[in-house]
């Protein structure tokens, strides 16, 4: 009876639909979408903000753990020119829920997508030749579509230094 149990369990849980990830401080829900190349250059092409910070990252690097309440912080400042999407490279076999849990654990409360890394790295590649598949990795683009600044760990400071040496010189 028991085993009749564990496997009616298990079975519940391997075919749950898609998972949500967890509600935020906010009570706002952050969606874990699958997304593609196309996908995700229309989201960097159509941001309303001045810049673009595109993050990929998996739930298994520590340094992507440590940056991230940095990154969430430039974007929640109402003032900021930066629109953060959070991309993460897990490999298809992490579950949607795996994903969600790490970022409820981190309190992200924005839209996340998912890209496998066999898609993302042609997108990244052709920003960034020499890439080692190293996470994490950012890439910051200014409203015109523009490449900013392709960077591993990141910083808030870091962040609003180069957006304020590309307002000063990079145009």
């Amino acid at each position: 009876m028991k085993s009749a149990i564990t496997c009616t369990l298990i079975l519940s849980l391997l075919t749950a639909p898609a998972c949500k990830a967890p509600q935020s401080n906010t009570g706002t829900a952050s969606l874990v979408t699958e997304t593609d190349t196309a996908r995700l250059t229309d989201m960097v092409r159509q941001s309303g903000k001045s810049y673009v910070l595109v993050n990929f990252y998996t739930t298994y690097c520590k340094p992507c753990v440590k940056e991230m309440p940095e990154l969430l912080s430039v974007s929640h400042k109402p003032e900021s020119p930066v629109q953060l999407i959070l991309v993460s490279l897990d490999e298809p076999e992490v579950e949607t829920g795996v994903v969600a849990s790490f970022l409820q654990r981190l309190r992200v409360d924005q839209p996340t997508y998912r890209l496998g890394l066999a898609q993302a790295e042609p997108f990244i590649r052709r920003y960034y030749p020499d890439w080692d598949r190293s996470v994490p990795l950012n890439l910051l683009y200014a409203q015109d579509g523009r490449l900013v600044e392709v960077t591993g760990i990141t910083s808030e400071k870091e962040v609003e230094m180069i957006i304020n040496h590309d307002l000063t010189f990079g145009r």
